[in-house]
C-alpha cells in the first residue's frame, strides 16, 4: 500500500454510503489488489477504515475467495496487535470491502523513509511486539505467509515519539495450517506459484515447498535486519537475481552493512539467525526468537 494519498483526490466512491452504514469521506492507501478509504459509521458517528477489492480483481472467484478468507482469519485471530476486522460486505456492483479499525499512524516502511534505521533499544521493543503478535498467530494455526514492512504499521506510544506500539496488516496471503481448514485453503494458491513479498520470503516460499511458521521467523529476520540496516538484507535486478540471493547467498552482518550506527552484537546473533537458509537451523517459533531478545 502507498502511504500518504492525496484526500482530494477524484475518486467516484468519496460521498458515497456503504450499505447505508459507511460513509466514504477519503482516500488512505492504495495498492495494486485493493484501496483504503476512511469512512464514518453514521449510526453510531465512528470512523472506520474500508478495504476494498479492485474492480478488475472483483471478476476473478479467485481474488473474491481470498479476500473473504482474509475476514475470516483476521476475526479468528483476534489481538491487540492485529488490526480488528468488523465487517464484510459487497458494493452495489459487486465489489467486496472489509471494514477494519481506523489506525491513527504509519507503516514502517514509511517510518524508516522518514527517519532512517532505529536505533537499538526501539528496534528490540518493535521486534518483541512483532513476535508475540505472530506467535498468538501461529498458535491460530495461521502464518502470514507476507510479513514485510509495508504490512506493520505504527502508532506513538502516549504521544512519545520515539515509541511505538504495532499492528499487523494484511492476512490477504495468510495460510492455515491445520485441518480441516488447510484443505479448503490450499484452494486458494494454485500449487506450485510461489507466493509472498519478493524482498522478504523465505528461500522454501521461493521453491514452492511446504511452508509453516518458520517461513515468518525468516520474514521476520528481513524485516529485524531492515529495521537496524535501513535496507533489506538481499537485493537483485529482477525477481531471479533476488531468488537466488535469498537461496544461496549469506547476508552481510548487519553490524558491517552499516556506518556510524551501533548495533548490539546480541541483536545481531538474532538476526543472523533467523537468516537462515534451512528452516532447522532458524528459530523454530517466535517465543524462542522473544526468549533471545530478552537476554
Amino acid at each position: 500500500m502507498q502511504d500518504g494519498v492525496n484526500s482530494e483526490e477524484l475518486d467516484e466512491l468519496i460521498g458515497t454510503v456503504l450499505s447505508n452504514v459507511y460513509e466514504i469521506h477519503s482516500t488512505i492507501a492504495k495498492g495494486s489488489t485493493s484501496k483504503i478509504y476512511k469512512a464514518r459509521n453514521k449510526f453510531v458517528e465512528k470512523y472506520v477504515a474500508v478495504k476494498l477489492l479492485n474492480a478488475e480483481l472483483a471478476k476473478s472467484p479467485m481474488a473474491l475467495k481470498r479476500f473473504q478468507f482474509e475476514a475470516q482469519v483476521t476475526c479468528s485471530i483476534a489481538h491487540p496487535g492485529i488490526v480488528a476486522t468488523h465487517d464484510f460486505g459487497f458494493t452495489e456492483s459487486g465489489r467486496p470491502y472489509l471494514i477494519l479499525e481506523l489506525l491513527d499512524g504509519k507503516t514502517l516502511s514509511k517510518q524508516l523513509a522518514d527517519s532512517g534505521p532505529m536505533p537499538a533499544q526501539t528496534a528490540r521493543d518493535l521486534f518483541q511486539q512483532l513476535c508475540n503478535t505472530l506467535q498468538h498467530c501461529h498458535s491460530k494455526g495461521v502464518i502470514h505467509r507476507g510479513l514485510n514492512p509495508g504490512d506493520i504499521i505504527l502508532l506513538s506510544a502516549n504521544g512519545n515519539k520515539s515509541k511505538f506500539s504495532s499492528k499487523i496488516i494484511d492476512f490477504g496471503i495468510a495460510k492455515r495450517l491445520w485441518l480441516p481448514e488447510a484443505i479448503k485453503d490450499a484452494q486458494l494458491v494454485p500449487v506450485p506459484e510461489i507466493i509472498g513479498s519478493p524482498l522478504y520470503m523465505s528461500p522454501e516460499q521461493r521453491l514452492a515447498q511446504s511452508v509453516d511458521a518458520r517461513s515468518d521467523v525468516y520474514a521476520l529476520g528481513c524485516v529485524m535486519y531492515e529495521v537496524l540496516v535501513g535496507r533489506p538484507p538481499f537485493s537483485g535486478e529482477n525477481l531471479t537475481e533476488l531468488h537466488q540471493k535469498h537461496i544461496h547467498d549469506q547476508p552481510i552482518s548487519p553490524s558491517n552493512a552499516t556506518s556510524g550506527l551501533s548495533i548490539p552484537g546480541s541483536l545481531e546473533s538474532v538476526i543472523l539467525k533467523a537468516l537462515q537458509k534451512e528452516p532447522a537451523s532458524r528459530y523454530q517459533s517466535m517465543s524462542e526468537i522473544l526468549h533471545a531478545l530478552s537476554k
